[in-house]
């Protein structure tokens, strides 16, 4: 499986709060960089078992969530990805109410070590709520 395919897996299985599946794309030695958002103010930076503890966390306020690919592109180990992130919550949020879309633009961009995510960083930009 090539960088992009990788990538693409791996959201998919976050798409679905599979952590299983997300894990086997996963490097062991994963860091996963948040830039500072509306949601994360001081931004974070999270190893592969924060971010697989994460994942049933974010079933628990959300019905679903769906990460829309506008863009992506690949050099060697190296992948950029624009999606249109939306997710249906199960709690209000904000102005938001159970059953509405929260939507973020996000850039992610990751580097693959050994035929595994190695390095993630997103840049998540919400609209507003």
């Amino acid at each position: 499986m090539n960088a992009v395919e990788l990538v693409k897996a791996y959201l998919a299985a976050v798409e679905r709060f599979d952590v299983e599946g997300a894990r086997k794309c996963l490097h062991r030695d994963i860091l996963f960089t948040e830039q500072p958002n509306r949601l994360n103010p001081g931004g974070t930076r999270r190893t592969l078992e924060v971010m697989m503890e994460g994942l049933p966390r974010g079933a628990a306020i959300l019905e679903r969530q769906s990460y829309g690919i506008v863009s992506v592109f690949g050099e060697g180990d190296r992948v950029a990805v624009e999606t249109r992130w939306e997710g249906i919550l199960k709690i209000a949020l904000g102005s938001l109410k159970p059953g509405e879309a929260m939507v973020a633009h996000i850039a992610m961009l990751f580097e693959v070590k050994d035929g595994l995510i190695w390095r993630q960083t997103n840049y998540d930009c919400y609209e507003a709520f």
